[in-house]
């Protein structure tokens, strides 16, 4: 099986395991070992989303861990502030910001070594945190003076960029674009859109900013137990009376044959 399909598939066993019905510790379809073993410990920090960078198959190392964790962290923030021309970024103006990231990398790699994660712990630790960094970079973006489309965009890219960014240095797509996601982009731009309606109907208002980040909880967990996802990208397939309109690739070759120099000068 290719190793994105067995990646879809072990995502599937985490989330029966976690919500519904599977064994208490899911196991990855490729290697058969338990998903709980120390490469996994990176997840705590990256706002608990499970990923193929965090599967066994990997192997990562303690440095892979705390650079794989620092990107998912600071990386959807770092976006954001350049874009919007911030100087000096987040986490050079307040160090506080790594710290803090390597401090979780080490504490949860270490911890995941000696006990089993709960995993419908970390998947709702996950939701909080997205609902936490699609709200702070929407209002940032905001405050900032950016229209209200960007501040929506941007406020996504702080809430998902980061996991994006691993996904993709861990040589996988990102789960993002993913159907086994459950609605983790589309949660984060359904609440930065309620955030920014809310801010221009009700200004100055604190709620709002707990009602655009419950309706990202809210979506999210429920994309998550309900398994609700958007629909595919499928073609057409190609139909009978489509293929008579153009000459099979063996027609061209025999009338290319007939039509040849030598074939004439016969």
């Amino acid at each position: 099986m290719p190793w994105p399909a067995a990646s879809a598939r072990s995502y599937e066993k985490l989330l029966d395991d976690s919500f519904g019905s599977g064994s208490r510790t899911p196991k990855c379809l490729r290697c058969e070992c338990p998903v709980t073993c120390n490469t996994r410990s990176n997840t705590l920090l990256w706002r608990s989303a499970p990923s193929p960078a965090s599967w066994p198959d990997k192997r990562l190392d303690l440095f892979g861990v705390v650079v794989l964790a620092l990107v998912t962290a600071l990386r959807g923030g770092t976006f954001r502030d350049l874009v919007l021309g911030i100087s000096p970024i987040f986490w050079i103006k307040d160090p506080y910001f790594v710290h803090t990231a390597v401090a979780a990398a080490l504490a949860t790699f270490v911890i995941a070594r000696f006990c089993e994660l709960p995993q419908t712990v970390l998947l709702v630790a996950d939701a909080f945190g997205l609902a936490l960094f699609t709200i702070i970079g929407t209002e940032k973006s905001l405050t900032a003076g950016a229209p209200d489309t960007i501040a929506i965009v941007l406020g996504v890219v702080t809430g998902v960029g980061g996991g994006m960014i691993r996904d993709a240095l861990s040589g996988e797509i990102p789960l993002v674009f993913r159907k086994e996601i459950y609605l983790y982009a589309t949660a984060a731009f359904a609440g930065a859109a309620l955030l920014v309606a809310l801010g221009r109907f009700f200004p100055g208002q604190p709620y709002r900013r707990l009602i655009a980040a419950g309706a990202i909880l809210l979506l999210r967990l429920a994309g998550i137990r309900w398994r609700i996802t958007l629909p595919l990208f499928r073609s057409k397939p190609a139909t009978k009376e489509s293929d008579t309109n153009f000459p099979s690739r063996n027609s061209r070759e025999v009338g290319s044959e007939n039509n040849s120099p030598a074939r004439a000068k016969k």
